[in-house]
């Protein structure tokens, strides 16, 4: 009795390994792919929440005091690091921003002079307090310019990491 060859058996065996190995590569570039995008939409979903939350806050006090001009109803901050030092990224200019948009809003509501009386308070404030993100990184704010036109109050801060001293 003849016994038949295996040649066909390992020709299969090929064909099979070379096919999972297909789909183990190919599952791993579509998981990186994937991973990739989800990553964006998590930072796009974070921008859009805090664009969401000041614009919501902005627009609640100009609905109240539509009829008083003279009314702080916007506050503006816009961010910049040091010179000589990386720029900050998104997603820490964001948390930032509106941790010190969280301090400032005693001042939304307040008419222009008592806000502008008031700045000097905030610039101590803000320049004395470590800004502590959800990434355990620390920064520290040095107010440069604060200017308030009609109902909008702008400022202009420089955030630089903190060093601890101890």
């Amino acid at each position: 009795m003849r016994v038949p060859s295996a040649y066909w058996l390992v020709r299969y065996m090929r064909a099979a390994g070379l096919l999972v190995a297909g789909a183990v590569i190919g599952s791993a570039v579509f998981m990186s792919v994937y991973q990739h995008n989800f990553e964006l939409l998590v930072l796009e979903n974070r921008r859009l929440a805090a664009e969401n939350e000041e614009l919501s806050k902005t627009l609640e006090p100009l609905l109240k005091n539509k009829d008083r001009p003279s009314i702080v109803n916007q506050i503006k901050i816009n961010i910049a690091s040091p010179v000589g030092s990386a720029a900050l990224d998104e997603v820490t200019a964001t948390e930032l921003r509106r941790i010190l948009q969280n301090d400032l809003e005693p001042l939304r509501g307040r008419t222009v002079d008592a806000a502008a009386d008031s700045m000097l308070v905030v610039k101590r404030l803000v320049e004395r307090k470590v800004y502590r993100l959800s990434d355990n990184q620390e920064f520290t704010l040095e107010l440069q310019l604060s200017v308030i036109k009609g109902d909008i109050l702008s400022i202009w801060v420089m955030a630089s990491p903190h060093v601890r001293s101890d």
